[in-house]
């Protein structure tokens, strides 16, 4: 087993190498350079550690998809932000291939791969990239998907029900209804989204599962940061169907 660890742990490395070349290449100026040594840097320390072969498996995948949505938006014409600090940019970094070391959820890996791959472009500061790296940490993937159906609904009515959840009776015995809307109370308690009771009132707490209404559900700015980060609109129709499905009126 440790000759195994250690070719997978040498192959990360290597895969550093190749990001940091590759990302300095496309760019050639300063702060693309900056960007393939961070990588490089932050990748081959990982790699130096004690990790299980999924645990590297999983950094590669998320490197490697990395590199690839870094490049191509390079190719598209972006350019990486010029207040960049190195050691932000590490720090970053380092979070974001350590958070996938520990997904279980392997669906969850091509999104924090986008957060890799957006935040060296984003105008966002990267104080707050890494309060969202935080919070993505600690969500699941299931509600990575309804915020991408909350996002959804804002631009257009997609049959959410108007209904608190207490008043859908046809839900209560619904274990998996019941999942999904804890699932929403909980990120109403960690003011990622909130419900919009009035235009006047604003966006507010719902006080249980039980007063959720999915149609006036709304996303934060921590949840704006989520959705745009980690390009949860790219989350494929056929997993949030069934979510929808579930918030549907009855």
């Amino acid at each position: 087993m440790a000759k195994k660890i250690g070719k997978a742990t040498k192959a990360l490395s290597l895969g550093a190498s190749t990001i940091g070349a590759a990302v300095s290449f496309q760019v050639g100026g300063a702060e693309g350079v900056m960007i393939g040594s961070a990588l490089t840097a932050v990748v081959k320390d990982i790699g130096r550690r004690l990790l299980s072969p999924k645990e590297i498996s999983r950094i590669e995948r998320v490197r490697r998809e990395a590199e690839e949505k870094i490049i191509a938006n390079l190719n598209k014409g972006s350019k990486p932000r010029k207040d960049l600090r190195k050691e932000l940019l590490e720090e970053l970094l380092e979070g974001t291939l350590l958070l996938a070391r520990k997904t279980y959820e392997e669906k969850k890996l091509p999104y924090i791969s986008n957060l890799l791959a957006t935040t060296p472009f984003t105008n966002t500061p990267i104080e707050n990239m890494s309060h969202t790296l935080q919070v993505a940490e600690r969500l699941s993937y299931r509600q990575l998907c309804l915020l991408a159906i909350i996002d959804k609904q804002e631009y257009g009515d997609i049959g959410l029900s108007n209904k608190p959840f207490n008043e859908e009776k046809g839900k209560h015995h619904n274990e998996l209804a019941k999942g999904i809307y804890q699932d929403l109370n909980l990120m109403i308690v960690d003011g990622i989204i909130a419900m919009v009771v009035s235009k006047e009132a604003g966006a507010m707490m719902a006080a249980g599962v039980g007063f959720i209404v999915p149609t006036e559900l709304k996303l934060l700015y921590p949840g704006d940061l989520l959705v745009n980060g980690m390009g949860l609109s790219g989350i494929p129709s056929s997993e949030t169907k069934p979510l929808i499905k579930m918030l549907k009126g009855r």
